[in-house]
């Protein structure tokens, strides 16, 4: 699936251009963390969604291909919404975690029910 609106336009999450240019060099990674705050997801490879960024404005083809899980500490719509961009921008999947209650709060499958997202064919 292809995001609607023209990847030029938006917002590169923090780490996103290391991690497009080391795509570019043939390298990637396993899976993709997309964290909510600057000290989650320290250890994995991560992107950073600050707090002032709307997930509609992402630039998030660097998760295109990847699996993805979007850790958050108590931001369960906000997740949502991060999930589903990366998603539309061609992740192969997309959980939520939240940190701070230490669980999954909502599998890829339903992410894409709670939106409306069909699975590409």
């Amino acid at each position: 699936m292809r995001s609607p609106f023209n990847e030029s336009d938006k917002v590169l999450p923090a780490y996103g251009r290391a991690l497009l240019d080391a795509q570019r060099q043939g390298l990637s990674v396993p899976w993709l963390c997309i964290a909510l705050a600057w000290d989650l997801g320290r250890v994995f490879p991560r992107i950073v969604v600050p707090s002032t960024t709307k997930a509609h404005e992402l630039d998030l083809r660097m998760a295109r291909g990847l699996p993805c899980m979007v850790a958050h500490r108590g931001e369960t719509s906000r997740a949502l919404d991060v999930a589903e961009a990366a998603l539309l921008a061609g992740a192969t999947r997309c959980s939520v975690f939240d940190v701070a209650a230490r669980r999954l709060t909502l599998t890829t499958d339903e992410v894409r029910a709670a939106r409306g997202l069909r699975v590409a064919a």
